[in-house]
């Protein structure tokens, strides 16, 4: 076929799509679904609008059969605009059929698309995808796509409509992505019938699906209802599920009362503590070990001391309630929430608080949450990244000033990391915030900014971010940071990405593989 005949078909394919939308919006315009006026349209004999519409679905049916995988996006995009419910599920399980017989990947594409967008499409496509199912190959049906496909959709369309998210769930799925799914379902479930979906996550058998299922559901019934969400929690069996549970449950109820779930949170770390530590004491009698010769020449007080020291494995679940109880006194009184923070000891998650309340009040009082910081005699040097970090983003130069005053070392380190990507916030431009790494004295000081002006340019800037990955002294850092850049740099320039795998230093196996993508 000739250039030119390509090209008027490609016109002639183009005018009829356009014809098509233009049929359909006007379709949408009279159709049934919103219309406030039911009038009959003026010069319109009875049954018009229903004659238009089956001809458009015709129209489109005709349009499904006819057209290549590649139209199958716009033609889905066409059909969710379509307003009659039971012509828009047909029209969807048609074009489900062929889309996912011919190419699947391109339907997870679009999904994936969709999610990015933040478009809400779940409500109107899950109907009609799950009424093709049923038409599909024997192959097709049972492969593990389609599966995680039909999960997918289900727990996104548990957002709108829960019950019937878990009975599609129930009937089209089994074992492992049941179990998922149902848990998805949980978290949504519990905003319209919390007795239900606390059933459902009795329910959920893998361990990673209850720990999710069980933090959705605490968080809505944590703040909406504290007594019933208590009463669950103390009704499971296992100290493990109590404690993530719990975990979330507080967490909800921050927004409704944080003072007592502070009071809960204190009171519920410290049996925990208890219970672990006569369960070891217990085990230890059971064995036939006393405690008193493993802990010859103490005390009976040092004995006891030493036995609670040791911590409870279930207290790291406790920790996300830590940090938002932690953040949220913050907000009502910094002061009072350090001291809060400060009455856990390390196993009851008072690291974590203790960041919670640091990173809060940087953000409304970033030098007194310097100064205050620098006053706790058991210090994590991480937390300075966090409060430069917000400093710089208010008031870049200050926290500059603030940071290059401490002593070199670990936590100076952080704090100019936290400078440089406060900067970045603050929508300084790449070029200034390398400039500044060049003024500072210390090779570790100057590695944490290029990195931090390296990630960030990677994608747009990739040779310039490889400049920036050129000058590191870490070794280590320059090989990680290497990986984010090198795709960008391969597609950008390759030259200059042969040059830059020639001059690092990487292991024989990551040499090969980056130049398999020279070589694509």
């Amino acid at each position: 076929m000739s250039r030119s005949r390509k090209f008027r078909k490609s016109i002639r394919h183009t005018a009829i799509a356009v014809c098509l939308i233009l049929a359909t919006a006007l379709w949408l315009n009279h159709g049934t679904g919103d219309r406030q006026d039911s009038r009959p349209i003026s010069g319109l004999k009875d049954g018009s609008a229903q004659t238009r519409a089956s001809a458009i679905e015709t129209e489109m049916l005709r349009r499904i059969e006819a057209s290549p995988a590649s139209d199958y996006p716009s033609l889905m995009r066409s059909i969710l605009l379509v307003k009659d419910p039971r012509t828009q599920q047909s029209l969807i399980a048609s074009l489900m059929r062929r889309w996912l017989e011919t190419d699947m990947e391109s339907f997870t594409a679009f999904l994936d698309d969709a999610e990015v967008e933040g478009e809400q499409i779940w409500s109107r496509l899950t109907p009609g995808f799950l009424a093709s199912l049923d038409q599909l190959s024997p192959e097709t049906a049972g492969s593990y796509q389609l599966r995680d496909l039909v999960t997918r959709i289900i727990s996104r369309y548990a957002v709108s409509d829960p019950l019937k998210a878990l009975a599609a769930a129930r009937q089209h799925l089994t074992e492992n992505n049941l179990d998922s799914a149902l848990a998805a379902i949980a978290t949504e479930l519990v905003k319209v019938d919390p007795a239900a979906a606390i059933a459902l996550v009795s329910e959920v058998r893998s361990m990673a699906n209850r720990m999710d299922a069980a933090t959705g559901v605490g968080l809505v019934i944590g703040e909406t209802d504290p007594e019933f969400a208590l009463s669950w929690v103390r009704s499971l069996a296992l100290e493990s599920e109590q404690a993530f549970a719990l975990s979330a449950v507080l967490t909800g109820m921050t927004n409704r009362d944080v003072t007592r779930a502070a009071e809960e949170y204190q009171n519920s770390v410290e049996e925990m503590k208890e219970a672990f530590r006569e369960r070891v004491l217990a085990e230890r009698e059971a064995s036939g070990t006393s405690t008193e010769e493993e802990y010859e020449g103490l005390t009976a007080e040092e004995i006891l001391k030493a036995e609670l020291a040791k911590p409870n494995p279930n207290l790291i679940y406790m920790e996300k309630a830590a940090y938002a109880i932690g953040s949220s006194l913050a907000q009502d009184s910094p002061q009072a929430a350090l001291d809060w923070a400060r009455s856990l000891d390390i196993s009851q998650g008072r690291v974590v608080a203790m960041e919670a309340v640091f990173e809060e009040w940087a953000g409304s009082e970033p030098e007194a949450a310097f100064r205050n910081y620098l006053l706790e005699p058991a210090r994590r040097p991480e937390l300075m990244e966090s409060i430069f970090g917000t400093w710089a983003a208010m008031d870049a130069a200050a926290a500059s000033t603030a940071a290059l005053s401490l002593v070199p070392g670990l936590e100076r380190d952080f704090a100019v990391e936290g400078v440089a990507r406060g900067r970045v916030e603050a929508g300084d431009s790449l070029e200034q915030i390398a400039g500044w790494s060049d003024e500072l004295a210390s090779a570790s000081e100057k590695d944490r900014v290029r990195a931090v002006v390296a990630s960030e340019a990677s994608f747009d800037n990739p040779v310039f971010a490889w400049e920036q990955i050129r000058q590191m002294g870490n070794n280590a850092k320059r090989a990680e940071l290497f990986g984010d850049v090198f795709p960008s740099l391969v597609e950008n320039n390759p030259k200059v990405a042969r040059s830059a795998l020639s001059s690092i230093r990487l292991s024989q196996v990551e040499t090969e593989y980056f130049e398999t993508m020279l070589e694509r």
